[in-house]
């Protein structure tokens, strides 16, 4: 009752210096990747240019990973709204359809997620939290 079993495939070897190129070239995108999403973080970058037009170091980036980078945005908002646009959590930023583009967009428009709405919440949750700096020096305990 076993199925047959497929000869395993030879890999090519690499050089060692195809292997250094590799690592290289992989540890760029990882680097670029890191800056695109501490941008959007930050707001400096939109998530409709990201997903709308993506660069090529983040086409092979999980649409998940790019939204979990959104202030406010974690692994259960992100697949509640990957699952309201029809999206895998799988898919790819580069292996988005059209249609799933616009869906993302116009989802994360409606919920608010623009750079302005991130910015007023971001001040809102801000001035919530109470800072050392907004208590008279005389009322802190001395510092040993």
């Amino acid at each position: 009752m076993s199925s047959p079993r497929t000869p395993p495939t030879e890999v090519p070897r690499r050089s060692l210096d195809q292997r250094r190129e590799a690592l290289a070239q992989a540890n760029r995108v990882r680097m670029q990747r890191a800056l695109l999403k501490a941008d959007l973080k930050r707001g400096s970058v939109s998530i409709k240019t990201l997903i709308g037009d993506p660069p090529q170091c983040l086409t092979s980036a999980k649409v998940v990973e790019v939204l979990m980078a959104l202030p406010g945005y974690g692994r259960i908002k992100a697949a509640r709204l990957l699952e309201h646009c029809h999206v895998s959590p799988k898919k790819s930023v580069g292996g988005l359809t059209e249609g799933q583009r616009d869906a993302l967009i116009r989802a994360l428009e409606k919920s608010g997620s623009s750079r302005f709405a991130r910015r007023t919440i971001s001040q809102a949750a801000i001035s919530r939290v109470p800072s050392p700096l907004r208590f008279p020096a005389k009322d802190l305990p001395p510092v040993m």
